[in-house]
């Protein structure tokens, strides 16, 4: 998967997972230590952005495509 994020055109490609690693070490302005962290801050501050799924995989897929369809995020290729 390959997201570039809006309005700051990074480009961050790999698993869902991994994409949220990355998009977790970029969030300085957040007090987290790991993605599943990152995960309940961004969820707390932004109440609109959901994230469902029974295991870590499935959250950062179900965050990515929350992003996608609130316009935060565009989608370059599956």
């Amino acid at each position: 998967m390959k997201i570039r994020m809006i309005p700051e055109n990074k480009l961050y490609a790999g698993t869902p997972a991994d994409i949220v690693k990355k998009l977790s070490a970029d969030a300085v302005f957040l007090k987290h230590r790991t993605s599943r962290e990152y995960l309940r801050a961004v969820a707390l501050r932004l109440p609109s952005l959901k994230t469902k799924g029974r295991t870590h995989e499935e959250k950062c897929k179900d965050f990515l495509l929350n992003m996608i369809a609130l316009g935060m995020a565009k989608l370059v290729s599956k």
